[in-house]
C-alpha cells in the first residue's frame, strides 16, 4: 500500500515531509488516509471506466453510464474538497499557508491525471491549479515522477510530445466511434512502447 509505504520511509529516514509532533503528523496523516480511501480510489475508476471500460464497448457505453457518472461526479466533489482547501493556502497541511508535506506528494499522482485521463475540466479550479503548479516545482516530486527510466512519460507530460501523442489518441477513439478514448487507442496508433512505462 502506497500509503503505508510512504509512511514507513518518513519514519525511517530524515525528512521534512512529515511532522514530528503529534497535531502536525495527525494533520498529514489524515490527508494521507483521504488520498488513499477517495481522491485514489474515485479518480482510479473515474479513469477505468472512461479508459478501459468504454473504449472495449465502442460506441455504446449505454451499460456502463452508471459507473462513468458516478465516478465522474465523485471526483469532481473530491476536486472540490482539494480546491477549497488550498484556496487560501499554499500547501494541503500546516499552519496558515501551511508546508509543503508527504500529504501534497501522494495527493498529486491522481493530481496530475485529474484533467486529461478522466475528462474533467480543471479550467475552472484555480486553486488546485496552482497548487498543483506549486507541487509540481518541487525537486523532490520531479525526480520522483522519472522514476523508473530517468524521464517523464510522454503520456502524462505537457511537452509538445505528450501534447501530439493525446490528440493521437483522441482522433483515434473519435474515428473510431468511441466517446472516450483509452487503451485500446493506444494499441492501435502503436504507442504500446509508452504504455510499458506508465
Amino acid at each position: 500500500e502506497s500509503g503505508a509505504i510512504m509512511l514507513y520511509v518518513c519514519n525511517k529516514y530524515p525528512n521534512d515531509v512529515l511532522p514530528k509532533e503529534p497535531r502536525g503528523r495527525s494533520e498529514v496523516e489524515q490527508w494521507l488516509m483521504w488520498q488513499m480511501s477517495a481522491w485514489g480510489p474515485m479518480m482510479g475508476n473515474a479513469m477505468f471506466f472512461k479508459r478501459i471500460a468504454a473504449p472495449r464497448l465502442g460506441s455504446d457505453i449505454s451499460s456502463i453510464q452508471f459507473g462513468l457518472d458516478r465516478y465522474h461526479n465523485e471526483a469532481v466533489r473530491l476536486l472540490g474538497i482539494i480546491e477549497e482547501r488550498v484556496k487560501d493556502r499554499e500547501w494541503l497541511c500546516g499552519p496558515g499557508k501551511g508546508k509543503f508535506t508527504v500529504a501534497d506528494i501522494s495527493c498529486h499522482g491522481y493530481a496530475k491525471t485529474a484533467g486529461w485521463w478522466t475528462g474533467i475540466d480543471l479550467s475552472e479550479y484555480t486553486a488546485f491549479n496552482a497548487w498543483f503548479a506549486r507541487v509540481e516545482a518541487q525537486p523532490r516530486v520531479i525526480d520522483g515522477c522519472k522514476v523508473p527510466n530517468g524521464k517523464l512519460s510522454v503520456m502524462i507530460d505537457d511537452s509538445e510530445a505528450g501534447i501530439m501523442m493525446r490528440r493521437k489518441l483522441e482522433a483515434n477513439s473519435k474515428s473510431g466511434g468511441r466517446p472516450h478514448f483509452g487503451w485500446k487507442d493506444i494499441h492501435e496508433v502503436g504507442l504500446d512502447s509508452y504504455a510499458k512505462n506508465l
